[in-house]
């Protein structure tokens, strides 16, 4: 009887494990959809023809080559591009800033770039030292509504700053090159592009360093994907580190900007 009950237990055994779901398959990634907002150049923009450019959509390119896949983008607005990623109607978004907001809702890769506001003075000015203490009783302006106001407002003000805030943000280095502000914080590919080329060329130089404040500004940009496209996110750092060793990343970087992103 025992050598029965054990046939028929074993049997029992198989079936249920002929019934069992399959383990699921990795998904391949032979098409992976980007979201780019294609309003911040040189990082993402629309050419004349509307199609989405910049240094952003290249190095998303150069990975999918890595990855033998295919890419595609999708042109969305800041605000609703994590909404539409966590839909499923993009599977990454190229270019977004890393936040610890941003982390509770969606994962990122590892850093594409960082990009940090600077200070830019007259040339003829003093200021060497950009430190809230050493700019006390400076008038220093920014755009209103930005995040650089923002800073300077919890940061900057309550040390003795006088922060003069401008709607457009040529005003704000307009007011600079007509010496009524004595320096202004900004983007600082919008400032190096208005020394470069603009009016800032001939008035104005960057002071100080990089104003690496991760509460007001981020963590560098990254790519950013869903919690459960992990295998995705592993692919792209892989990819990632290969364009960075071959001098691949270096090369785009140029392209595009004079100076290091990373």
């Amino acid at each position: 009887m025992f050598r029965v009950l054990l046939a028929a237990a074993l049997c029992l055994v198989c079936v249920g494990a002929g019934l069992a779901a399959p383990a699921p398959k990795e998904r391949e990634w032979k098409l992976i959809r980007f979201a780019v907002e294609g309003t911040h150049p040189p990082f993402n923009y629309r050419d004349a023809k509307g199609d989405l450019q910049g240094f952003d959509v290249d190095l998303a390119k150069l990975l999918c080559e890595r990855l033998s896949a295919t890419c595609e983008f999708v042109r969305l607005d800041g605000e609703a591009q994590i909404s539409e990623l966590l839909a499923k109607k993009v599977d990454a978004v190229a270019g977004l800033t890393v936040t610890e907001e941003r982390r509770k809702r969606v994962d990122f890769t590892d850093r594409t770039y960082s990009l940090y506001p600077r200070f830019v003075a007259a040339r003829a000015s003093a200021i060497s030292d950009t430190s809230p203490d050493a700019l006390k009783r400076r008038t220093i302006g920014a755009q209103l509504g930005s995040v650089y106001a923002t800073f300077l407002d919890e940061v900057y003000a309550p040390k003795g700053v006088n922060v003069k805030l401008y709607v457009a943000a040529d005003d704000v280095t307009g007011q600079l090159a007509a010496g009524r502000l004595d320096a202004v914080l900004a983007d600082p590919v919008a400032l190096y592009q208005w020394i470069d080329k603009g009016r800032g060329h001939s008035c104005c130089r960057f002071v100080g360093g990089e104003i690496k404040q991760v509460k007001y500004f981020g963590d560098g940009a990254a790519i950013a994907v869903r919690r459960e496209d992990n295998d995705l996110r592993l692919l792209l750092n892989k990819a990632r580190a290969e364009v960075m060793r071959d001098g691949s990343y270096e090369r785009l970087n140029a392209r595009f900007l004079p100076f290091a992103l990373y």
